[in-house]
């Protein structure tokens, strides 16, 4: 028996913010059932003006998710003038008991969720961190890097680091391209203050250090050797965009006493600009 942990950006769309027939919050809870996880971290839940309808909240009860917790981001540092949810929670959901909760502010930049769940089959515990870092500039991820490692070397349970780091690695083709000079280019002609917005903060996301930080300064491995591309540029209000993933932005990072049996990356457009991400792991030690 192993634990399943799946993490998905849904843009919010947990609130009633669908576009185009896409990612209404009814068709999320039928992927998130899907998934079939035994954890699932969602950045960009939900908005706090909006909230979620209870019938929606039922449905996720109902298909097991009876624990539930929710911080919101409060994101602090500079800010930039697009925003796909005004006021963003990011919700970790679990059909196993949570023993213990807690809220960390890494660089006191945004609030993340940590729960610890026990592995049914091994009675140990794993501390699993929901992360969605900063977007806004390599600068400020670097900072909320720097107490996550703290975080990892210090834990005294097996961890699990897993979202959307908003990050790339950066010794990939694909990353090497996106920080080119002529994608630095595109986005300074680029009519759309917001695309070239979106394009410059891709480049910068294309730099790698926020994850070689991890990988020099940790024990912690990525479950996914592959760097399977994630994110598309479909974004809401950007619909006519094709729905392909072309940049890894979601990771999963563990620490030694973790064996990952299985890892996968969703095949199929499910209404977000991301496609979730699934890890399946025994905790060891």
């Amino acid at each position: 028996m192993s634990i399943r942990i799946a993490s998905w950006n849904i843009e919010g769309r947990l609130s009633p913010y669908a576009t185009h027939g896409r990612g209404t919050p009814d068709k999320i809870v039928d992927e998130i059932e899907r998934l079939d996880a035994d954890v699932v971290i969602l950045p960009e839940a939900y908005d706090k003006s909006i909230g979620i309808n209870a019938r929606i909240e039922g449905r996720i009860a109902n298909i097991g998710y009876e624990h539930i917790y929710d911080v919101e981001y409060q994101s602090g540092g500079p800010v930039r003038t697009y925003s796909a949810v005004d006021e963003p929670y990011l919700r970790i959901m679990s059909k196993l008991a949570f023993n213990r909760t807690e809220t960390i502010r890494p660089g006191d930049l945004r609030n993340m969720p940590v729960v610890t769940v026990t592995d049914p089959d091994t009675g140990k515990m794993v501390q699993i961190v929901g992360v969605h870092f900063e977007d806004r500039s390599e600068a400020l991820r670097l900072r909320e890097v720097g107490d996550l490692v703290e975080l990892a070397n210090s834990s005294k349970t097996e961890l699990i680091i897993q979202g959307d780091m908003n990050a790339m690695y950066g010794q990939s083709s694909r990353a090497r391209f996106m920080r080119s000079g002529f994608m630095k280019q595109v986005s300074q002609v680029i009519p759309s203050d917001v695309l070239s917005d979106i394009v410059s903060r891709a480049s910068d996301m294309a730099t790698g250090t926020t994850l070689d930080t991890f990988a020099s300064k940790t024990a912690l491995t990525d479950a996914d050797p592959r760097h399977q591309y994630t994110a598309t540029p479909r974004l809401r209000g950007s619909e006519f965009f094709p729905s392909i993933p072309f940049i890894d932005l979601d990771h999963s990072l563990h620490s030694p006493g973790i064996v990952v049996k299985d890892f996968g990356v969703g095949r199929r457009d499910s209404g977000s600009d991301h496609r979730p991400i699934t890890l399946e792991a025994s905790i060891t030690k």
